[in-house]
C-alpha cells in the first residue's frame, strides 16, 4: 500500500508517494544525496543560479547510471560465457566419463 511521505529538495518540500518501505528508503537516500552535491555546488560555484547547480546533478547523476549499466551488462556477459563454458565442460564430462 502506498504511503505518503515528505521529502526535502533544494530546499523546498514534495509530497511524494512510495509504494513500499524500500522505495521509501530509496527515496529518502535519494534527496539526501541531491541535497548533499547541491551543498557542494553551493561551495565551488557561489554565482550559478539553482537551475543549473539542479542540472549538473542530474548530468552527474545521469552518468553515473550509464556507468553501472555498462558495468553490469559487462558483468551480464562474462556470466553468460562463464555458464556456457560450464555446460560444454559437463557435456565433455558426460561424453566421456
Amino acid at each position: 500500500m502506498a504511503q505518503n511521505i515528505t521529502l526535502k529538495l533544494a530546499g523546498r518540500e514534495y509530497r511524494m508517494s512510495a509504494d513500499s518501505q524500500q522505495m521509501e528508503s530509496m527515496m529518502r537516500i535519494a534527496a539526501e544525496t541531491i541535497n548533499e552535491q547541491l551543498k557542494d555546488l553551493d561551495a565551488k560555484f557561489t554565482k550559478k543560479t539553482l537551475e543549473e547547480k539542479l542540472a549538473i546533478v542530474a548530468l552527474n547523476e545521469t552518468v553515473k547510471k550509464l556507468r553501472f549499466q555498462n558495468q553490469f551488462e559487462e558483468i551480464e556477459k562474462e556470466v553468460k560465457l562463464t555458464a556456457g563454458q560450464i555446460d560444454n565442460y559437463l557435456e565433455n564430462i558426460d561424453k566421456n566419463g
